[in-house]
């Protein structure tokens, strides 16, 4: 009986594992050629806040897929404001926030800088990074930063160590 139970058994995990095997193949070969986007912020560890004068934040991201990625990073400010000295080609989505275009092919990367100006009689301010895509398949990946958050010290906001 044992035997027979132990045959049973080999079986079904075989057939389980051709099953496996044949429906992993297309999913394998389907991802293979997709584009993997990776983004981040820069670190930069202080900002001044003179009237008058626009700070700026370097967004890069990289394609290590093997096919073209088209995407929108999306750069949203919570006390300041975007500004439209940023290079082109961006979409304003309202003042404290923006959406970058960007069209990478396989194996490159790039950078922008986006120009903003620290909010008056704040305490601090944050700045955030997200990636949006209509095109499909489309792996992201946020590499830290992502998220930076600074608050005022004696002469300058100064970046929260997380």
């Amino acid at each position: 009986m044992i035997a027979v139970v132990s045959v049973i058994l080999i079986v079904l995990a075989a057939t389980f594992l051709v099953i496996y095997e044949k429906h992993q193949a297309p999913i394998t070969a389907n991802t293979a050629n997709e584009p993997v986007i990776y983004y981040s912020l820069s670190s930069t560890s202080f900002f001044q806040n003179t009237t008058g004068v626009e700070n700026y934040i370097t967004v890069y991201c990289a394609n290590t897929g093997k096919t073209v990625g088209d995407f929108n990073l999306i750069i949203q400010f919570v006390n300041a404001t975007f500004s439209a000295t940023t290079q082109q080609p961006y979409t304003q989505i309202n003042a404290n926030s923006a959406e970058l275009s960007f069209g990478l092919t396989a194996g490159n990367s790039t950078s922008k800088d986006v120009y903003f100006s620290i909010n008056s009689n704040v305490n601090g301010f944050s700045i955030s990074l997200s990636i949006h895509s209509s095109q499909a398949p489309l792996k992201t990946v946020a590499e830290y930063p992502d998220f930076l958050q600074y608050t005022w010290s004696v002469n300058d906001f100064q970046l929260v160590k997380n």
